[in-house]
C-alpha cells in the first residue's frame, strides 16, 4: 500500500456510501476506509469489511490495487484483520502515534 495520495474524500452514489477514498493516481492504487464509532467484535468487523468491498465495486476507477480499512473506537482481535491485509486502526493506535 502506498505511503502518498493524490486525492482524498468521501464517496457516494445513490444509497451508498464510503467515509474515505484515497487515490494514488502514478501508481493506480486505491484505498477505501469506513469509519465506525463503536466498539467491534471481530465477526462486526469482518462484516463491515465485507459491505466495504461490495460498496468499492460502484466506484468507477480503474485500479491496479484495492485496499480496504476499518477505523473504529475499539476492535478485538485486530491483528486478525491486518495480517488478512486490512488496514485496522483503532482509538489504542492513535493514542500510541501521538502519545
Amino acid at each position: 500500500m502506498s505511503n502518498r495520495f493524490d486525492r482524498i474524500g468521501k464517496w457516494w452514489h445513490r444509497d451508498k456510501e464510503i467515509d474515505l477514498v484515497a487515490l494514488n493516481e502514478k501508481s493506480r492504487e486505491i484505498l477505501f476506509i469506513e469509519c465506525k464509532w463503536k466498539d467491534m467484535s471481530p465477526g462486526a468487523a469482518k462484516r463491515e469489511l465485507g459491505k466495504l468491498e461490495e460498496k468499492s465495486e460502484h466506484v468507477l476507477y480503474d485500479s491496479n490495487k484495492k485496499d480496504f480499512g476499518l477505523i473504529a473506537k475499539s476492535i478485538d482481535k485486530k491483528e486478525d484483520l491486518r495480517q488478512a491485509g486490512y488496514l485496522v486502526m483503532d482509538l489504542s493506535d492513535f493514542r500510541s502515534k501521538i502519545g
